[in-house]
């Protein structure tokens, strides 16, 4: 089956590794989760708003196959929207978007690919699916076995909901993690008011994970392992270095390395 059980593993030694660590709990150290919509924890509408109602990435595939801006962003209902992508979706195959799709829609238990012919099909069918209790997200998040998962946030963000979610589930399941794109925007016009709500964020007193908005609360500490805030420890004195100054022009410069790592979304 296209997206099986063996996706993107080529040998047996692969699929016994995979055997080994397939029913251990997800860590999820980065996503794009709505924290905010897993605390509510309502049925998602329809398949429209699961797979695509917030997703930039399918915006920009339909884009570029000719979808209009009306059943993308615009005021076409959900099924119109989903259609249009199916439409299309066939066009696709081989983009990253083809396959996370897919892989949502087989753990769903639907076993069709997405297309003119079964657009309408797989519309029924997922609506089904989303409208039973065992769909609502935070079940959702339980079925996957998810152990943690780092959302993605603003240092002025307030974290209320993510305190609702993990009291919810009986556990500290969501994690924030800081994402301070905004404040690398001081050409942008709204960068005088937004470092203004982030200093009252950080100039308030109180714990970010028990804030709420319209409250002074604001964080004491500040990440999963951070210090209580107080006075500054004084450093030692540094010591003279024994090495050559790397200011003198006539010295070749070492190589610097970046080293990067990539983590799937847990969902994908």
């Amino acid at each position: 089956m296209f997206l099986g059980q063996d996706y993107l593993i080529a040998n047996e030694t692969g699929k016994r590794i995979f055997a080994s660590v397939k029913d251990l709990p997800i860590l999820d150290p980065h996503n794009h989760a709505d924290v905010a919509a897993i605390a509510r924890n309502e049925k998602f509408k329809d398949a429209w708003e699961l797979f695509a109602a917030t997703d930039h990435y399918v915006w920009e595939i339909l884009r570029k196959t000719g979808v209009p801006e009306e059943k993308i962003t615009g005021k076409a209902s959900p099924h119109d929207k989903f259609i249009a992508m199916a439409k299309v979706f066939d066009q696709i195959a081989g983009n990253p978007v083809y396959e996370w799709i897919h892989l949502d829609l087989r753990f769903l238990g639907v076993e069709e690919l997405l297309s003119a012919e079964t657009g309408e099909l797989i519309w029924k069918k997922v609506n089904e699916i989303l409208a039973k209790e065992e769909s609502r997200p935070q079940a959702l998040l339980k079925r996957m076995n998810v152990g943690v998962m780092c959302s993605t946030d603003d240092p002025a963000d307030t974290l209320e909901y993510h305190k609702v979610v993990n009291e919810s589930v009986g556990r500290t399941i969501v994690r924030p993690t800081w994402r301070p794109d905004a404040a690398m925007k001081a050409g942008k016009p709204g960068f005088p008011a937004y470092i203004e709500r982030l200093g009252k964020r950080w100039t308030s007193f109180g714990d970010p994970m028990i804030s709420s908005p319209g409250t002074a609360a604001a964080p004491a500490t500040t990440g999963l392992n951070s210090r209580p805030a107080g006075p500054a420890t004084p450093r030692p004195p540094r010591r003279p270095s024994a090495r050559p100054s790397r200011a003198n022009p006539s010295l070749p410069k070492k190589p610097r390395t970046m080293r990067i790592i990539c983590s799937a979304n847990a969902a994908r």
